[in-house]
């Protein structure tokens, strides 16, 4: 019997530690920050949510808020020659830059770690192009993976994840989050969200273990995220 059909735990990490590697190879990560790469982004989102009637119908046909211009937030694009496949936007937090989208709903549960002196990403607007998702099933991961290296590249102490409750269990089984923050509404999206947070040593060490593909060089972390405009110091 071959992986892809073993149902066992171990088998089914096989399986999807080989596709992911595959598309690895193809996709680039892409800091999406010139006005056509954010509108491909926007129109990607309302896409997404207007799929689900998660948001309202608007003229632009681009779902965007203000946290997409604060100076610690960056939207990534993943493509695949040359093509927008998922976006995530990653919010990194410390003492003296708080804003983001946890923060914003969950803030008596957030800003007491940042008062400790806490590094935290916060990744949000995690959205992807219907019909290539169901193409490529590693795509969630490969997008999500940014997450992860952004907890190495920034240090982090901690990663959040803003979801939809039904969400949730992917969640735990991948960076074994654990629940802050009981439903909430986050502002003009019609369903309710939970808090959950990652220990960035599990990130680096029991998540890198079980899924390889999640882990990341020192070269490609700073390919990804350096940048001249980087985050000012707590």
């Amino acid at each position: 019997m071959t992986a892809d059909n073993d149902s066992s735990p171990s088998s089914l990490n096989t399986g999807l530690n080989r596709r992911a590697a595959e598309l690895l190879e193809s996709i680039e990560y892409r800091r999406m920050e010139t006005p056509d790469q954010l509108e491909d982004v926007f129109r990607l989102r309302y896409d997404a949510y207007r799929r689900e009637q998660f948001i309202e119908e608007n003229a632009e046909k681009h779902c965007t808020d203000p946290l997409d211009k604060t100076p610690n937030n960056t939207i990534f694009g993943v493509c695949l020659h040359g093509k927008l496949l998922s976006s995530l936007r990653i919010h990194v937090l410390n003492r003296t830059q708080r804003e983001s989208p946890s923060n914003l709903v969950f803030g008596d549960k957030v800003d007491p770690m940042l008062d400790a002196g806490k590094i935290i990403i916060d990744p949000s607007r995690f959205v992807a192009d219907q019909a290539v998702s169901r193409k490529y099933r590693a795509l969630p991961y490969l997008t999500l993976r940014l997450a992860g290296m952004a907890t190495l590249y920034y240090e982090a102490d901690h990663c959040l994840s803003l979801v939809r409750p039904e969400h949730a269990a992917f969640y735990k089984k991948i960076y074994r989050s654990e629940k802050i923050g009981e439903e909430r509404r986050f502002p003009s999206i019609n369903f309710p969200v939970e808090l959950y947070c990652a220990d960035a040593k599990a990130i680096r060490v029991d998540v890198g273990q079980r899924y390889p593909f999640l882990k990341a060089t020192p070269s490609e972390l700073r390919q990804v995220f350096s940048t001249e405009r980087e985050l000012t110091p707590a």
